[in-house]
C-alpha cells in the first residue's frame, strides 16, 4: 500500500521583514477583530498571519526552522516532538 501523501502549508506569525527572508512565497491572512462563526464560535482571529502559497516539503520546513530559530530555542513554538513521528 502506498504511503499517504502529507501536505504541509506553512502558517506562521512573522513580521513582514522576517517573512521576506525565509525564501517562501507568502500571503497575508487575517481580519483582526473579525467575529467568530455564530453557529460553532470558530474562526475569530485577532491577529494577522502569513501562509505559504505552495506546499512545503519536510526539508524546506527544516530549513525554515533553522532560518528563523538558529539556536533551536523554539521560542516561536513552530516545532514539537510529535512532528518527528509523522
Amino acid at each position: 500500500m502506498p504511503t499517504p501523501l502529507r501536505t504541509l502549508l506553512l502558517v506562521v506569525t512573522l513580521t513582514p521583514a522576517a517573512a521576506a527572508q525565509t525564501g517562501f512565497n507568502w500571503v497575508k491572512i487575517g481580519n483582526p477583530g473579525n467575529a467568530p462563526d455564530p453557529v460553532d464560535s470558530h474562526g475569530a482571529v485577532d491577529y494577522e498571519y502569513y501562509m505559504s502559497t505552495t506546499e512545503v516539503t519536510n526539508a524546506q520546513y527544516a530549513g525554515f526552522l533553522n532560518e528563523v530559530d538558529p539556536t533551536g530555542a523554539n521560542a516561536l513554538r513552530l516545532w514539537n516532538s510529535s512532528m518527528g513521528s509523522c
